[in-house]
């Protein structure tokens, strides 16, 4: 075989491989771009009776993956609202402060809301 050959399959095989690369995932098996860190699918994700509350509250939710994190294995859920995003605003903030929420799941399995609080912005706390 030539050299010409073996670098022009070299290079196909190579080109496939980036084709078939099915990229970054997430946890629970979708796509999310890396361009956009802002996402529904980190709202979609959550538990339904927790995505129901967000989606009354707000119409067309997009969170970035710091939105929400499990504590004590997944028997509790902490929604973290600086990191949602209602359309193009923050509407669960105010300059300094932002709501958090701790979701906590009953003998049945659903998630129920435990306590409500305000927490002070990261980028305030620099202040």
């Amino acid at each position: 075989m030539t050299l010409l050959k073996r670098n022009l399959i070299f290079g196909l095989s190579a080109l496939i491989l980036i084709l078939l690369n099915p990229g970054t995932g997430s946890a629970k098996g979708g796509p999310i771009t890396l361009d956009e860190p802002y996402s529904p699918e980190h709202v979609t994700s959550l538990p339904l009776e927790i995505r129901q509350i967000i989606v009354n509250e707000c119409k067309e939710p997009r969170a970035t993956r710091e939105f929400f994190n499990y504590t004590d294995g997944i028997s509790e859920i902490v929604l973290h609202y600086e990191h949602l995003l209602c359309g193009i605003s923050n509407v669960f903030c105010t300059a300094k402060v932002c709501l958090h929420q701790v979701y906590g799941r009953s003998a049945q399995g659903k998630y129920e809301l435990i306590r409500s609080f305000y927490a002070a912005q990261p980028e305030a706390e620099q202040y």
